[in-house]
């Protein structure tokens, strides 16, 4: 018992001394377990801390490279200047870009990169044409004008000055503004050619022989320092030859030939009308000239006081779709419209000694043609004389001709013999005009 006591009393655990060790060692478990996760943390925070590290490097690096790309110093709030005039200096990206794309819609010209090896400064607005190729492979350029030898054609003007050995631009295409159009009085709308003045333009379209035609912009605005000019950029002599138009024979703008004096081309026709009227002229000629010839076969004086009508009592020729006789064979009738030639002659002797005697014809009882007289002086045979003429005129269907021969005043009233030579020949040339 007393044993047991005592193995009690100095073996047995205190509950208070139990339940502190216990509570020690946990905590000390504890201690060692948030040791360790805070051991894990830390280096896993280390290693997302170094991973950070080199994505905010890269970043940066990126940053560096976009500010070199944008052209602008870092902090930049803008692009700074430009050295042409469609940017705006001191603009964002996108106010630039749409500046540009309004450019692109708008009237952005077409220009060359040119050369001066004139020697002399080329002034803006100046018409100039390509004269060889410098080293640079770039054009040479030279003030055109409209008569020199080998001065044209005009590629351009000048877009902006271009000074004396030095690079440039000439524009060929499109809208060239900041030129006076007050001082020369160029209106809106008006055409501008090459001048024969070097590298100037003129609104009077040049009309010398010599000198070559082109027409090379429009007049946008009359302004004296914000005039414009819209260029057409042909790049050749672009109008009708001067020595076309004279050819011509009439004034340029002239839409027909005027009049002429003849009777076969109708007035202020066409080229191609007149020729046609030409060519069927001619056709009618190679026909053959279709025509009726009418004799008088029958030897007969005059006794009676002239004039005397000859009777043609022979159709020798007759083309009745031209002409008919008529009348007792009096009067030859016309059958169709167009322009008729007539050949008469008469032939006679006279048993005086001095004879004057003239043949004619009348159409439509109006005398119209004398042949020629022939005076004869002689005896009772006196030799065989004749008289004979030619007329042309346009006649129409039913118009009639007839045939007369009279003495000279002069000429004595004696009897007068006419042989079978005398005729009267109808030839229809073409047709009415």
């Amino acid at each position: 018992m007393a044993n047991l006591k005592n193995q009690i009393g100095g073996g047995i655990i205190n509950p208070s001394a139990t339940t502190g060790s216990k509570k020690a060692r946990v905590q000390t478990a504890r201690s060692r377990k948030l040791d360790q996760a805070r051991r894990v943390y830390e280096e896993q925070l280390l290693q997302r801390i170094a991973g950070l590290t080199g994505t905010v490097s890269e970043i940066d690096q990126n940053v560096d490279d976009l500010i070199t790309l944008s052209g602008v110093a870092e902090n930049s709030t803008d692009l700074g200047t430009f050295t042409g005039d469609v940017l705006t200096d001191n603009i964002t990206v996108k106010a630039a870009l749409q500046e540009i794309e309004t450019a692109l819609e708008g009237h952005l010209p077409v220009i060359v990169e040119v050369h001066n090896q004139t020697g002399s400064d080329l002034d803006k607005g100046k018409a100039v044409y390509v004269s060889g190729t410098h080293t640079s492979g770039k054009p040479t350029v030279v003030l055109a004008d409209a008569n020199g030898a080998g001065t044209y054609p005009a590629i351009g003007l000048v877009f902006e000055d271009i000074l004396a050995g030095e690079d440039g631009f000439v524009i060929i295409s499109g809208f060239l503004d900041g030129i006076d159009t007050d001082t020369p009085g160029w209106n809106a709308g008006e055409a501008l050619y090459v001048d024969t003045t070097p590298g100037e333009l003129t609104t009077t379209r040049p009309t010398a022989t010599s000198t070559k035609v082109q027409k090379v912009a429009l007049v946008a605005r009359r302004h004296a320092t914000a005039g414009s000019v819209i260029l057409i950029g042909a790049g050749r002599t672009n109008d009708i030859p001067n020595e076309l138009v004279t050819l011509t024979g009439v004034a340029l703008n002239d839409s027909d030939l005027g009049t002429f004096t003849g009777g076969i081309i109708t007035a202020n026709s066409s080229i191609k009308t007149a020729l046609q009227e030409l060519e069927t002229d001619v056709v009618e000629a190679k026909k053959g000239e279709r025509f009726s010839e009418y004799r008088v076969t029958t030897a007969v004086n005059i006794n009676a006081a002239p004039p005397y009508q000859f009777t043609f009592n022979v159709a020798h020729v007759e083309d009745t779709n031209i002409t008919t006789r008529t009348t007792a064979n009096t009067r030859i009738e016309i059958q169709e419209d167009g322009v008729y030639r007539f050949d008469f002659r008469s032939t006679y002797r006279s048993n005086t000694a001095f004879v004057g005697l003239f043949v004619y014809i009348s159409i439509n009882g109006v005398i119209t043609k004398y042949g020629g007289a022939e005076g004869l002086v002689g005896g009772p045979s006196a030799a065989f004389s004749s008289s004979n003429g030619s007329h042309m005129e346009q006649l129409s269907s039913g118009d009639y001709v007839e045939m007369f021969i009279t003495r000279h005043a002069s000429a004595s009233a004696a009897t007068y013999a006419h042989s079978d030579h005398t005729y009267i020949r109808v030839v229809k040339m073409g047709d009415a005009r």
